[in-house]
Formats: structure tokens, sequence, C-alpha cells
């Protein structure tokens, strides 16, 4: 019999899930997960997590519990006969449930599990409030999750906007192998910063994207490049991102446009933050920063990256890991960033 293993989600939100489910089903330990998001407004499970976690399941042959939209405890009966594997699944999503979420949950899976998974996905969305775009995934995620042995193809068709959704296109998830030294981020203070601009089709006639850019290039004092890309999609809608690359490491900051928002005011707005972002020490924003808690806990000895806080999604991604590989990281708060480090 599998080993069963309880955990109480009630000290963190839907990142519970997306840390510990995909660890229990990489390393054959069922799980049985109470509480989820029992402090949020809505508690219990989100389309967004139950998507993750019946994607899971099907691709791991293993069976899933009290699946429903709203059910504060999960169990997974997990699978161990390799045969049930799958390494290619479609995901056919009603509604704007991000997309990117979904690919966190797999990605961590593919971590612990070594094993490369191609995911279609025919609905959703690629621009979501609250979660990372899929323009972030592909110019910041991608890079850094390659340093510790993932590579991201990322291939999409339709973007998928609020409130309908209606994404299409195809991520591959590519185990190439795990670093063979430590991964260190350090900070440095010769920063390139690309901006770009992403909108439905439907607004290229407004120019809503070289807007956005004129108005950041007013509000930033430094020499950009730009890239504008201009997708089809069910529903209108805009995203503009700031890729800041410095010599081994690199952030991003997104803005997202709304009903009433003017494009200026996105790109002003933009060009501000990234301006406060440069005056950070930090090598990773903070973004990404939980999302690199798993990779580097199972990255050499002495691996590390520096954050400018401790968030509560990175405090509860570490809380999970200790849960499953117990005392493997170092915390040290410095006057102006925090540094995490792979014992």
């Amino acid at each position: 019999m599998n080993q069963i293993l309880q955990i109480d989600g009630s000290f963190g939100g839907g990142s519970v899930i997306r840390v510990a489910v995909p660890i229990a089903l990489a390393t054959g330990k069922s799980l049985n997960i109470i509480n989820i998001r029992k402090n949020r407004k809505k508690p219990g499970l989100r389309l967004q997590h139950l998507s993750g976690l019946k994607l899971l399941a099907e691709i791991t042959g293993s069976k899933l519990n009290h699946s429903e939209i709203g059910s504060q405890e999960i169990s997974i009966e997990t699978n161990t006969d390799p045969t049930k594997f799958k390494d290619s699944i479609t995901v056919h999503l009603d509604t704007a449930a991000s997309i990117s979420l979904i690919v966190q949950a797999i990605a961590n899976y593919t971590f612990m599990s070594k094993r490369s998974i191609t995911l279609q996905f025919i609905g959703g969305g690629t621009v979501t409030s609250w979660a990372p775009t899929c323009s972030y995934l592909q110019y910041i995620t991608k890079p850094i999750f390659l340093k510790f042995g993932l590579e991201i193809n990322i291939d999409i068709k339709l973007d998928g906007y609020y409130p309908r959704g209606g994404a299409e296109g195809t991520i591959q998830l590519n185990w190439i192998g795990s670093p063979l030294t430590s991964v260190a981020f350090n900070t440095y203070t010769d920063w390139k910063v690309t901006l770009f601009g992403q909108a439905s089709q439907d607004l290229e006639r407004q120019k809503v994207i070289e807007r956005q850019i004129e108005a950041y290039q007013e509000n930033f004092n430094q020499p950009i490049e730009t890239i504008e890309n201009y997708l089809p999609s069910k529903s209108a809608g805009t995203n503009l991102l700031a890729i800041i690359e410095s010599k081994d490491t690199i952030k991003g900051l997104t803005e997202l446009g709304k009903i009433g928002r003017k494009s200026e005011e996105i790109g002003k707005t933009l060009a501000k933050k990234t301006t406060e972002e440069l005056k950070e020490i930090s090598s990773v924003d903070e973004y990404l920063a939980d999302q690199l808690i798993l990779p580097l806990a199972i990255s050499p000895s002495g691996s590390y990256y520096t954050i400018s806080k401790i968030t509560e999604h990175v405090e509860v991604n570490i809380k999970v890991l200790e849960i499953f590989m117990k005392d493997i990281f170092e915390v040290h708060h410095h006057e102006n960033y925090v540094s995490i480090i792979k014992k």
C-alpha cells in the first residue's frame, strides 16, 4: 500500500496544492489535504486548482477523490504503475481560468519526476489577474527554469482574456537534466530592459500597444528595446511586460489592461514600477520567487537566489517542501534583501 500523507492546508492557498500534489505523485505517496484555502473569501478549490489536479491525476494514472469546485478536502491515491503514465494531455476550459497556474503544477511534477509532458489547451486564459501571464511564462519563467534543467516551449494560437477566455495553444515541458553544479542568481547593476506589448487584434486600430510603449518611454529615463504582438482572441485585452535582464538573471513586471483603463496609464504605471525595481538588490522578482522554491530544493548544494522580502507564497512553499524533504533551506535576512540557499 502507498504511504498516505496528510497535510492541513489552512496555512496557505492554492500554492499548497500546486506544490504538495506534484511532489506526492512523483514520489509515490498518496495524499490527503484538508482545510483547502480555508481562510480565503471563497474557500475550497477553484477551477484552475481543480483543472490542474485532474490533469496531474490523468497524467499519472492516479485517482482523485472529492474533486469538485468548493471542496476543502481532497485525497489522491497515487499510481505507481509506469504503464499508466501519459506524456501528452489535452485540457478543455470553459472559463478564463489561468493557463499559467496549471502549468506551474505540471512543471512542479516534471521537476520531481524528471518526465517530459506536453499540454494542449483549448479554452482558458493566457492573461488573467492574480496569476502570471503566458508572456511572463515565455520571457521570464522559461530562461530561469532552463538553468534548473526544465525547458518550456510555448506556442499560443489564440490568446485568452477575461471574461471569455478561449485560449488555444500547446506548452511542452521538456526535462533536459539536472544542473551538475550549483545554480546561483547574482544581482548586477548593469540591466537591460525590453518592453513586450501584447494585445488582441481588435485593438490594433487604436494602436493600444504603441500608446502604452510611448507612455512608458516618456516616464522611463533609460533606453529600451520593444516587442509588439497583436494576437487573435475571443475577448479584447492587453498586457504590458517589462523584461529586466542582467548578467545571469532576469525579472519581469506586468501591467494588465481593463475596461476604462487608458493605454497611457498602463505604460506610465509600469515605467514607475520598473524604476523602483531597478533599485532592488534582489536577483529575482517576487512573482517568480515562490515558483523557484521547488527547483532550488532539488538543485546541488549551495544553489541560491535573493529576493526583496519573504512573501506569504514563499513561506508557504518552503513549509510544504520541508514537509517532504525536512530541513533543506537556509534563509538569511540582510539589510536590503533575503537570500534562500539550498543546504
